[in-house]
């Protein structure tokens, strides 16, 4: 997947399948990115990277079982983390900056302390590979979906989930963001929409919002929000991206962005 660099968006991140992690200078003349570095390391491809909120550093996580921290400037890695398991997303905790979550594919969210590098948490009530994490609630909660197919929202550093969210018509959910305002999460869901949950009061679904057209069934493609609230998006199977206005769930817009392979990183620019 890719990251923009946090509030200016001035560096972006790149997982790839060829092992690496590469760093870009984001110019507004697409003629003219720059890689500013390669950052080497992991043995298999990487399947995720996530900034650090003040973006000095990034964590990321790899099919070769490791999650592994680095200085942005230095290109040094500063700690690596392993529960034997595949990991399929990585983020920093907005709650604490020393603190940074994995979602496994053996059933747990784990937690790690990178100050003292050891395991501080573990969150295991899922009943199968654990595809995303999502804070809301200015970092005090988070939400976590699973090839279970259900939804666990969970307090933050407390290991028991504080609500199920699991309906026979639910799907798997591989990627999930969160609106600017923090009042709704987008979950990409393998029946090829796009569901909408309210974070306020009880969680629940919006039933008025759902977002369709794409096909995405088997890939993990990111969603994004504009920073202004007003757009979402998604890549498909065929690499193309998709664009709806949110109030109205309208299609706006169809690009043709890779002629082979589905578009999967996706992150809509901070300014």
């Amino acid at each position: 997947n890719i990251a923009f660099a946090p509030q200016y968006g001035h560096l972006l991140l790149s997982a790839s399948f060829d092992k690496t992690i590469k760093v870009w200078n984001f110019k507004n003349d697409p003629e003219d990115y720059t890689n500013m570095r390669t950052y080497y390391g992991h043995e298999q491809a990487v399947r995720s990277v996530s900034y650090s909120t003040d973006g000095t550093s990034f964590v990321s996580g790899s099919f070769d079982r490791t999650m592994k921290v680095w200085d942005l400037e230095s290109g040094t890695c500063t700690g690596s983390f392993s529960n034997g398991s595949l990991i399929n997303q990585v983020l920093f905790s907005p709650k604490e900056p020393s603190v940074v979550l994995s979602a496994c594919k053996n059933r747990t969210v784990m937690q790690y302390d990178l100050r003292s590098g050891e395991m501080v948490q573990e969150y295991n009530y899922h009943l199968d590979s654990v595809n995303s994490i999502t804070f809301y609630d200015d970092g005090n909660r988070f939400m976590s979906t699973s090839d279970d197919k259900k939804i666990l929202l969970w307090d933050y550093n407390t290991p028991t989930p504080h609500k199920y969210i699991a309906e026979p018509h639910m799907y798997s959910m591989p990627s999930a963001t969160i609106s600017p305002d923090g009042g709704h999460i987008a979950g990409q869901c393998m029946d090829n929409t796009i569901r909408v949950y309210n974070t306020q009061g009880r969680f629940t679904l919006a039933k008025n919002k759902e977002f369709k057209g794409h096909v995405v069934s088997g890939y993990a493609c990111q969603v994004a929000f504009s920073p202004d609230g007003r757009f979402l998006a998604s890549g498909d199977e065929g690499g193309q991206l998709w664009m709806w206005n949110w109030q109205s769930t309208r299609k706006l817009k169809i690009l043709i962005c890779h002629s082979r392979g589905p578009l999967m990183g996706l992150k809509w620019h901070p300014l």
